[in-house]
């Protein structure tokens, strides 16, 4: 009889432990969702920093159709896509991230999870609208006297000199 009542009793507290620990996990898992409904873009860092970019994917998606306007949402995006190896994706996700307006496109572009579009013509175009300074401009000319072409050939070459220009090049040629 002492035995079944002992019995009894530690059948009773491993029960309520047991609970107690669904229940924590539970509340883990509330807390972690609460979480993700209050940041997002957090609860999608954190999906790729785990290497989950499938879910990280999908969040993004779902960040992108609530704010299609948010340039970080998109980039985001492009991320997990590009971890992904979904090149098309990626690079459609990062065009839009350019033109929403993505801040600091020289620190984000040279990302390592773009290495494996970076080759990708449309990624160049992509960065070269994302940088405007950084394309060529045209030059204007500076302020010199105007030098006819008859007046001074542009390069003289003779038996002891060659000129070219400003440049004189002297000695036995």
């Amino acid at each position: 009889m002492l035995f079944n009542k002992t019995a009894a009793l530690c059948l009773g507290a491993v029960m309520m432990l047991g609970g107690c620990s669904e229940n924590a996990k539970v509340d883990d898992n509330a807390a972690t969702q609460a979480d993700a409904a209050a940041d997002p873009k957090s609860a999608i860092r954190s999906a790729i920093v785990a290497r989950n970019f499938g879910d990280a994917a999908r969040r993004a998606k779902e960040l992108t159709e609530t704010s299609p306007g948010d340039a970080e949402a998109w980039l985001l995006l492009a991320r997990a896509e590009a971890l992904s190896d979904n090149e098309g994706a990626a690079l459609d996700a990062l065009n839009r991230a350019v033109s929403a307006g993505l801040a600091e496109p020289n620190r984000v572009l040279a990302d390592p999870a773009f290495d494996a579009i970076r080759d990708d013509d449309r990624f160049a175009a992509i960065e070269e609208r994302a940088n405007p300074s950084t394309l060529t401009t045209r030059a204007r000319p500076v302020a010199s006297p105007v030098v006819k072409k008859r007046e001074q050939p542009e390069v003289e070459i003779s038996d002891d000199y060659i000129r070219a220009g400003d440049v004189v090049i002297k000695g036995d040629l």
